[in-house]
């Protein structure tokens, strides 16, 4: 009878033991909600009807960024420059000159510099007018151009160089970061490595890449959406708990570091678009704060203006405390019928909660 109790006893506290383990290596995360509302996680969200142009027609936005009273975006390889009421100031770039792949604003000099097609930059004034063009193929052969971030007055691009050996005659292709200063004056470059997760990692491409900064230490990472959802939730919790990836040094050494998530001061956001199988799309949302965790196909509802699901929240820079979504047609019948008979756009700025 005794060695029966013993028995029972040993595998119970087996049983609470491993129940009490799992409980603290989730750290009471069991599962992600399936539903959401934009005002679990945002603050506010401010709307700004894009007014008709006669001679340009904004029918879709994406790398909006704010400067001061000025809002620019890209539309047709285009950028644009809008006012906070929506209002149509200029178009900054040509687009029979250059096609956009991307820009920065460089606050200090009141300037954009865009980068086109593979390896064009361009300088240009908030009225549109061109300052200085350059090629850095010129100096980079073998080179693409994928992305750019400005940080601490320097800017940050992701770099495709491709390189040949004539004595092996192989020829030998990676993908680095590499910082310059405004100039385009080459400082320093990286490797990039997928961060730590205390697992077997998946591959990953490094060329839809995004530039982001950690809000603790300051220092630059890269965020790379996953294609699946099925380690982000215990990823994000094991980088949470390791306190030393924090430190100053963790984020600058050789290598500069790919997260699954955007780490923002309170949310850590993913998401994944893709048109050609919505069924792998998906809008992961983990508050560090409650920790409480969503993972959504169609994204969190629009309670705040009724525009139906917000599939994806964009950065409007590198900290990611502010985010913008954008909506047109029929999705905005409700609280903005005249743009929606306009079919005009309406960007919305999203401040999440601290």
């Amino acid at each position: 009878m005794k060695r029966t109790f013993l028995t029972l006893f040993i595998l119970l506290t087996a049983l609470y033991a491993k129940q009490g383990y799992d409980l603290l290596t989730s750290d009471g995360v069991e599962s992600c909600l399936l539903s959401g509302h934009l005002s679990d996680i945002a603050e506010e969200v401010i709307a700004i009807p894009l007014q008709n142009s006669k001679t340009h027609n904004i029918r879709y936005a994406k790398q909006v960024r704010k400067a001061g009273s000025n809002l620019f975006l890209i539309c047709n390889e285009t950028i644009y420059r809008f006012n906070r009421k929506g209002e149509l100031l200029n178009a900054i770039t040509d687009p029979q000159k250059i096609q956009v792949k991307g820009y920065i604003i460089d606050q200090r000099s009141h300037q954009l510099i865009v980068l086109g097609n593979e390896d064009d930059i361009q300088y240009y004034t908030f009225n549109g007018e061109l300052v200085e063009s350059k090629k850095l193929g010129s100096k980079l052969t073998g080179n693409k151009v994928y992305s750019m971030a400005m940080h601490k007055n320097n800017i940050w691009t992701t770099e495709e160089h491709i390189s040949y050996d004539p004595d092996t005659n192989k020829t030998s292709m990676e993908v680095l970061a590499v910082k310059y200063d405004t100039s385009f004056v080459k400082l320093e470059s990286k490797k990039i490595a997928s961060i730590d997760t205390g697992r077997e990692q998946s591959l990953l491409s490094y060329y839809n890449s995004e530039f982001c900064v950690h809000h603790d230490t300051g220092n630059i990472y890269l965020y790379n959406p996953p294609l699946s959802t099925e380690y982000l939730l215990s990823d994000s919790l094991y980088i949470l708990n390791q306190k030393k990836y924090w430190n100053n040094t963790y984020l600058s050494d050789t290598y500069l570091k790919t997260f699954p998530t955007r780490m923002g001061t309170r949310f850590w956001l993913a998401a994944c678009g893709n048109n050609q199988n919505p069924l792998h799309n998906y809008f992961f949302c983990y508050d560090t704060h409650k920790n409480r965790a969503w993972q959504l196909t169609n994204g969190f509802d629009d309670d705040y203006y009724k525009t139906g699901s917000v599939p994806d929240l964009h950065p409007l820079d590198a900290f990611g405390s502010d985010y913008y979504f954008c909506k047109s047609g029929k999705d905005l019948q409700h609280s903005f019928p005249q743009s929606a008979k306009e079919d005009s756009l309406v960007v919305f700025i999203v401040k999440l909660k601290a």
